[in-house]
């Protein structure tokens, strides 16, 4: 059986970007909004282009997420989220993780152009991180007074 406790984290960040949607100011949101240097997201992203229903072109951003990145991005969204929205995440962590101790949150991509961070399951950010729940849960909790 596999200690969670002892999982490096990691993780990932991906987000559609639509045909009428700039991508460089998208991108430049989610660079300032979760403080990742936006040549660093530049750099290290792959994309995907996809066909939408009506053929409009779709595109599927990946950014990895590693160590210490992973982490600054964790204490970001903890720090900057609305009371309410970190409240529901720490109290319904269940719903948040899986078997393995993933932790998955959808931010909203248009909250976060305006330079705010809201959970939401319309038009997401998802950002997705491996590690051990407990781990996580520590350090959730421990940033819950900051």
């Amino acid at each position: 059986m596999i200690d969670l406790n002892s999982v490096e984290l990691k993780g990932e960040i991906s987000l559609l970007i639509l045909a009428t949607e700039s991508r460089g100011k998208i991108l430049k949101a989610i660079s300032k909004t979760l403080n990742i240097p936006l040549d660093t997201i530049e750099e290290k992203s792959t994309r995907q282009m996809l066909t939408g229903y009506f053929g409009y072109p779709i595109e599927h951003f990946k950014f990895p997420l590693r160590g210490g990145r992973c982490e600054e991005v964790i204490r970001t969204i903890i720090n900057e989220l609305p009371a309410t929205d970190r409240n529901f995440l720490l109290e319904n962590i269940d719903d948040f993780t899986d078997k393995r101790g993933n932790l998955y949150i959808r931010l909203d991509k248009q909250e976060a152009c305006l330079g705010r961070l809201k959970l939401s399951d319309n038009d997401p950010v998802r950002i997705m991180i491996k590690g051990g729940r407990r781990e996580l849960e520590k350090f959730i909790e421990g940033d819950k007074n900051v």
